[in-house]
């Protein structure tokens, strides 16, 4: 597994520097830029460029993570082991769930705000969670 991650680590280092920064990403790096979040006017530098593509990205990662987790359990020849996978593949599905609402409802506590954003950072965070469980 280091293999792969250390690969995947360098790949990525590798495109951010051909892509580059966001335009207008770091242009105000005062430190009260939360509390001017909430103004009027005020463009959040954390805000997703796409939504509709951070939603295809998010459930289309999903989708593969459950396959990744129901395929972790082993063959699936016998009932018992069948019973496995189905069992990997409902924790995968509520873990990204929770995860999802949860960062949602923190989200909207903090800022008054309902993001698609901090849901799929959730779902993200979630399925990270129960890959090592």
């Amino acid at each position: 597994a280091g293999i792969v991650h250390v690969t995947a680590g360098f790949a990525a280092f590798a495109g951010s520097l051909l892509v580059g920064p966001r335009p207008d990403r770091w242009e105000d790096l005062n430190p009260c830029a939360r509390v001017r979040s909430l103004s009027v006017g005020y463009r959040d530098p954390f805000a997703p460029h796409s939504v509709p593509l951070l939603l295809l990205g998010t459930f289309l990662t999903w989708i593969g993570w459950i396959g990744f987790n129901c395929g972790s359990t082993g063959f699936m020849h016998t009932a018992e082991n069948g019973f496995q996978a189905a069992q990997a593949a409902m924790n995968t599905i509520l873990a990204a769930s929770v995860g999802g609402l949860v960062a949602m409802l923190f989200r909207r506590l903090i800022t008054c705000k309902l993001e698609m954003a901090a849901f799929c950072g959730g779902i993200r965070a979630g399925l990270v969670a129960i890959t090592a469980a």
